[in-house]
């Protein structure tokens, strides 16, 4: 029994030696076609082939705007008994030959899915995980079909044959964002998926719905939000029409292509429609109640939104689908999520413990090291954190909220971060906000480079020297030309973004910037449960900005607090009643405000409190030392 890679290639000049290397002993014959590649692809597969003589068969293969065409050219070539389909960007993880073989030879399928693993973000940090199981391994008399988004189940059942499940794992590269610049695959795919929807018979109304998936697909890699909005919304009409929802395999991927586009675009009540209505379709499925979770939090109902988590960590990872699945939905990305819910409401106790359940589910996410650091003040274990360590952008993470912190340690982990990965920019940063928050003047290092200048610069404006702060951000780029627009035309005229900056203001302190133009600043809110967990939450507390006339619930809280600290009972309670949620309840910390402001409800507003909130450990915490009798 033989079996053949068969792949299709053209411009994989990076990536291919890794799946040439990925497949030895695996199989038995390597068939590869280059379609028309300009850059060192030819030189690679033919080195290959030197070195392992009598394993390549190398075609060169016209290109006829037909991924179909050309892989079943390939096929056409290939003499093994059964064919695994691979892709130049792909790369087959190790596996028992053994056992696969012993598999090929006594199964009674014609295909069998394997587990694709497709990687997002960039190469050097790889944010997230998608998975889908597909048809890549098949008996090779089976021939593909469809121009693009080409199929081969379609076939195998059509002429009575069934699919089973293999062992083997894909992983899948080409989502990288360098790669997907290289490759410039959007623009191609959507012209091609047009074409194959207008060659689509109208009554072959799946086939035709599927192609409209992928083409949704391709113009959300785009951002065209309003056409996946309005196309998904008018497939699910015509879905429902044709009663035909309980039969699509890829009706899932259509309602998260709604909902996201809608979210995207501000639509969050017919968003919230939509995914309620996905999730009484498939209230098993965990990436659909991921989905709807997400939309309770982006419209700010958390108590609703970690009720729909619970119920994605009781279901658990999707474990096989042929639409995509997200990797972690019923792990460390619900826990993720509901260690934010509890952030907004307040709990740092219970946001603490979500997010070291989703670390301890996946130690290389991104995104919650650096809140780990935050919401613990112990700083042994923060040292235990940071031994579980091991690539730069997760260092990153750790180390600068560490020196904001204060802990006298700090350089330690500087000192190891330049040594590990040399002098790079979050080294850098972390040194200059080392010096200023053990109070020695920084500087500029020898060799200056653009966020060196970034940071200079917002330190001399903190000094109230915005004449050589300009100076220094006139030598910084883009970011130096983006802060002397703000301080030059002033806060009523500019409005900013404090993520442009976000690390470099955390580095330097930046108290009198945000102070002056936090009013202009268009994601205050999403940022502001972050400066109050570090030393900057002091630009917050002008009278410009008590004074403000709007603003999060946290903001309205922060206010409040303020206020009782002043003194302010009436203005306290003003501000408090600013803070209601959409739900119409307060917040965790809403809740102990107002017991704050009416020393004799006090009891009651806990009793409410626990009531909306009875898993908050802040609210059993509190009970238990003020209110043991409730």
């Amino acid at each position: 029994m033989k079996i053949s890679l068969c792949t299709i290639v053209k411009n994989d000049a990076i990536l291919l030696p890794r799946l040439l290397s990925s497949v030895l002993g695996v199989v038995d014959e390597i068939v590869i076609a280059d379609t028309g590649s300009t850059d060192a692809t030819i030189d690679v597969i033919k080195s290959f082939a030197v070195e392992h003589e009598g394993l390549v068969n190398f075609l060169h293969y016209e290109w006829k705007d037909d991924f179909s065409a050309a892989r079943n050219f390939v096929l056409d070539h290939a003499s093994g008994d059964w064919v695994l389909v691979l892709d130049g960007d792909e790369f087959l993880e190790p596996c028992n030959v053994t056992d696969l073989r012993s598999t090929l030879k006594e199964t009674r399928h014609d295909g069998l899915l394997v587990k694709i693993r497709n990687y997002t973000g960039s190469m050097a940090d790889i944010r997230g995980e998608v998975e889908l199981d597909a048809v890549r391994l098949f008996r090779s008399h089976y021939r593909y079909v469809g121009m693009i988004h080409e199929q081969i189940v379609e076939p195998i059942r059509r002429a009575g044959g069934t699919i089973g499940q293999s062992n083997l794992l894909v992983h899948h590269l080409g989502y990288l964002d360098e790669y997907r610049k290289i490759k410039r695959k959007n623009e191609r795919n959507t012209e091609l998926l047009k074409r194959q929807i207008q060659s689509i018979r109208q009554q072959d109304k799946i086939h035709r719905w599927h192609a409209i998936t992928n083409l949704l697909a391709e113009y959300q890699v785009a951002g065209r939000w309003e056409e996946v909005a309005s196309q998904s919304r008018l497939l699910l009409e015509e879905i429902r029409a044709n009663k035909a929802q309980r039969k699509l395999p890829f009706l899932k991927r259509i309602y998260h292509q709604c909902v996201t586009s809608l979210q995207r675009l501000g639509r969050l009540e017919e968003a919230l429609r939509t995914a309620r209505e996905a999730v009484s379709l498939f209230p098993a499925h965990t990436d659909t109640q991921l989905l709807l979770a997400e939309t309770y939090v982006t419209m700010r109902q958390y108590a609703e939104a970690m009720d729909v988590l619970k119920i994605c960590r009781e279901i658990g990872d999707v474990q096989m689908d042929t639409s995509n699945y997200l990797v972690g939905a019923g792990t460390y990305i619900s826990a993720r999520l509901m260690a934010y819910c509890w952030l907004q409401l307040g709990d740092d106790l219970s946001a603490r413990e979500w997010f070291m359940t989703s670390f301890s589910e996946n130690m290389s996410q991104a995104g919650v090291i650096a809140w780990l650091v935050r919401l613990t003040p112990e700083p042994q274990v923060a040292h235990e954190l940071e031994r579980l360590i091991h690539t730069p952008q997760r260092y990153e993470e750790f180390l600068l909220p560490y020196v904001i912190a204060g802990h006298d340690d700090a350089q330690v982990f500087i000192e190891r971060a330049r040594q590990q990965w040399g002098d790079q920019a979050f080294v850098r940063r972390a040194e200059f906000a080392y010096a200023i928050r053990h109070e020695s003047k920084p500087c500029l290092p020898n060799v200056p480079r653009p966020g060196d200048y970034v940071r200079w610069g917002l330190w001399l404006f903190e000094q109230g020297d915005v004449s050589m702060a300009i100076h220094a951000w006139q030598q910084a780029g883009p970011q130096g030309t983006y802060l002397i627009r703000l301080v030059q035309t002033g806060e009523e005229h500019m409005k900013w973004e404090v993520a442009t900056l976000l690390d470099d203001l955390l580095a330097t302190r930046s108290t009198r910037l945000l102070s002056q133009y936090s009013a202009s600043a268009t994601d205050l809110s999403h940022h502001f449960s972050l400066f109050l967990h570090t030393d900057l939450k002091g630009a917050f507390t002008t009278e410009a900005f008590l004074n403000g006339p709007s603003g999060s619930h946290q903001e309205w809280e922060w206010r409040a607090m303020l206020h009782l600290h002043q003194g302010s009972v009436e203005r306290a309670s003003d501000a408090l009643s600013q803070a209601v949620l959409p739900d119409g309840h307060l917040s965790v910390r809403g809740y102990l405000l107002a017991g704050d402001v009416e020393p004799k409800q006090r009891t009651r507003r806990l009793q409410d409190a626990l009531k909306r909130y009875p898993d908050s450990k802040l609210l059993q915490y509190v009970r238990k030392q003020h209110f043991s009798h409730l």
